[in-house]
């Protein structure tokens, strides 16, 4: 599966669309998710209540993040101005110039390619938690987050080393 054919671009589009319509929503509701998990001493790893949205847009300098102003939305780094209609129409001329932020590509990705699990590394199942509300608001069931497999190899002369000074691979972690 190739996420950035046109095709694939077609089918998330929708998605895509309604988390812009929704937008101020969302970031409000990721913002509330964000502090329920820190205040759980869980981790929040993914920055929100800015004004962003969950779509990325390619714009004169590059994939550009589509945030919230006022009645319309800006491109953060490029400044360019899109009313909703606007970009509405860009989905149907050129949906391959939108794709989906960490949050809502889970979410995407959940809709598309309906699964029981997530494989995920640390890194996503850190932020999955937090996209919650992303799940519940475009209306997708999420997946059951499992922890990829994972091992690390040490050689034997390497152990040998660890040994003689008291460490473990952890402590080289740290």
């Amino acid at each position: 599966f190739d996420p950035t054919e046109v095709s694939a671009k077609r089918a998330m589009a929708p998605l895509l669309v309604r988390s812009i319509e929704g937008a101020g929503a969302l970031d409000a509701a990721l913002s509330e998710r964000g502090a329920r998990l820190t205040a759980e001493g869980r981790a929040a790893p993914v920055t929100v209540g800015d004004g962003a949205t969950l779509v990325m847009l390619e714009a004169s300098q590059g994939r550009d993040r589509l945030m919230l102003d006022g009645k319309g939305y800006v491109t953060r780094r490029s400044g360019e101005r899109w009313t909703l209609a606007q970009v509405r129409e860009m989905v149907e001329r050129e949906p391959q110039r939108l794709s989906p932020n960490v949050l809502l590509r889970p979410v995407v990705e959940a809709a598309l390619l309906p699964t029981l699990a997530y494989v995920a590394g640390p890194g996503e199942l850190a932020y999955l938690p937090q996209a919650e509300p992303v799940y519940r608001a475009l209306d997708v069931a999420p997946q059951q987050p499992v922890g990829r497999w994972a091992a690390r190899f040490v050689e034997p002369r390497v152990q040998r080393v660890l040994d003689k000074y008291e460490l473990t691979p952890d402590d080289l972690d740290r």
